[in-house]
């Protein structure tokens, strides 16, 4: 099967294996350099998308890339401003949630699941998931060298083949210490629900969904995704980021 502008999300599941039994995420350059057999490689909506027989896929905008995999783009989110609660209009069959930055801007997040774009084109949740994911690898950029990313995907980044000064890298240690110095110290600013979704999801398995960390936490997926959107907006306020 050739996947083209007329393939659906559902026929390119079926196209590519699976990545359940996959603990963690190749980087792009890892992926690259692998023989792993490519099912399309092309531009899509302004991205470039290399698609795996295996299942992963590297998303590529502006010069900087991410990796993926296709059956893991379960759901995606499009965020909406609205004035008050009481005129929210969500779509039929599709979750929400309500967030509100530090201008005080309530914004609106539908979470639209699998199945209601099953049967549309394959590169829309392919795009949003990645365009997602690129803006966080963005926001963390600084961070790539710590073991925490506020992120989770610090992973994502390829290293430069160039050779540091020595005081560029002394430089370096110094921030990444003063990071994880700083880290430590927020952390303990947390609640205890904050810190456990945080161990989850950034120490015990990064690459574990929050429908998983749920069962484990003994709570809905809802109040899963409450706990860690206030854990990382209180650790990137208290660490100045």
């Amino acid at each position: 099967m050739t996947i083209n502008n007329k393939t659906t999300f559902k026929e390119l599941k079926k196209l590519v294996g699976s990545t359940k039994e996959l603990a963690k995420l190749p980087t792009a350059k890892e992926l690259r350099n692998s023989d792993e057999e490519i099912v399309f490689d092309g531009d899509v909506a302004g991205a470039h998308f290399i698609i795996y027989k295996n299942g992963l896929f590297i998303y590529s905008r502006s010069g900087h890339a991410t990796v993926y995999a296709v059956d893991r783009c379960t759901e995606i989110e499009y965020p909406c401003v609205y004035a008050d609660e009481g005129g929210l209009n969500v779509t039929a069959g599709c979750k929400h949630r309500v967030k509100t930055d530090r201008d005080g801007q309530k914004h609106l997040i539908v979470i639209v699941p699998e199945t209601e774009y099953m049967n549309g084109p394959w590169a829309m949740p392919l795009d949003v998931v990645g365009t997602h994911r690129l803006d966080h690898n963005s926001d963390s950029r600084e961070q790539s060298h710590s073991d925490f990313s506020l992120s989770n995907d610090g992973t994502d980044w390829e290293n430069k083949a160039i050779t540091p000064d020595f005081t560029d890298v002394q430089e370096a240690e110094e921030r990444e210490e003063e990071l994880c110095r700083k880290l430590e110290e927020a952390k303990k600013k947390l609640t205890d629900k904050q810190r456990e979704v945080i161990q989850h999801a950034f120490y015990e398995d990064p690459d574990q969904t929050q429908a998983e960390m749920a069962k484990k936490m003994n709570c809905s997926q809802p109040m899963i995704h409450k706990h860690l959107d206030a854990a990382l907006k209180n650790l990137r306020k208290d660490m100045g980021l």
